[in-house]
């Protein structure tokens, strides 16, 4: 009996441990998360059978079985809430998941609206759509196949980074053709089109030669030089 009860305890354990590595911050209700702990930790508590060598006493043989009895009872209850505290770990973090997975729908149609004729390849907002149909599937039917649900989020992350990335290199190629030189210089509201060169130097005129151009200095030096004659 005592056997069997371990067995079942181990089994119980062995079950338990992917959920012992899933954390409060996972989870709907992180009380789930310390429950299961306090059940793993409750476990440890039960030693090995004791001996029941022919050298011990009648009554020492009867108090030991009854004894053992008790103990193989603890430890099926043991296993038995140990599955159900893993049990809950599992749902409340589906229930995350779910969660999760319905912000990230949101969040990916955002961004599927705002690429629309923002994208050099439109095969990246295709597969961002087939992404969120697959992922709105899960959500109307309510799933609690924590693994899909896990999947479609990684899938929305992937095609929505793609999609990002397509948006952010069309942005980058426009850029780079607004910001090509403009042949006719630079525009001074007084002087005009200058080619880029400090006024009181040189100006392109419009037949392509080039005509030094005096300071304002040297222009008012003169103007008053034609006054006093």
């Amino acid at each position: 009996q005592y056997n069997k009860a371990r067995k079942a305890l181990d089994a119980a354990l062995k079950d338990a441990k992917s959920a012992q590595t899933i954390t409060s911050a996972q989870v709907t209700d992180a009380a789930t998360v310390q429950q299961l702990k306090q059940q793993v930790d409750n476990a440890g508590r039960f030693g090995e059978a004791q001996s029941c060598a022919t050298s011990r006493s009648l009554t020492d043989l009867k108090n030991g079985a009854k004894f053992m009895q008790t103990k193989s009872d603890d430890m099926s209850r043991s296993a038995a809430a140990i599955r159900k505290a893993a049990s809950a770990v599992n749902v409340s973090k589906t229930a995350k998941d779910f969660d999760s997975l319905k912000d990230a729908v949101a969040t990916a149609q955002d961004l599927l609206d705002s690429s629309n004729g923002n994208v050099g390849d439109e095969s990246v907002r295709d597969a961002l759509q087939q992404a969120i149909d697959a992922a709105n599937t899960l959500i109307d039917g309510n799933s609690a196949d924590d693994k899909a649900i896990t999947n479609a989020l990684s899938v929305l992350e992937s095609a929505s980074g793609k999609v990002q990335d397509a948006m952010n290199a069309a942005s980058s190629n426009t850029g780079d053709d607004s910001g090509a030189s403009d042949t006719n210089g630079i525009y001074n509201s007084t002087n005009g089109y200058s080619n880029g060169y400090p006024y009181g130097y040189q100006n392109t005129n419009q037949y392509g030669g080039t005509q030094a151009t005096p300071n304002s200095d040297s222009n008012a030096d003169n103007q008053q030089q034609d006054n006093s004659d």
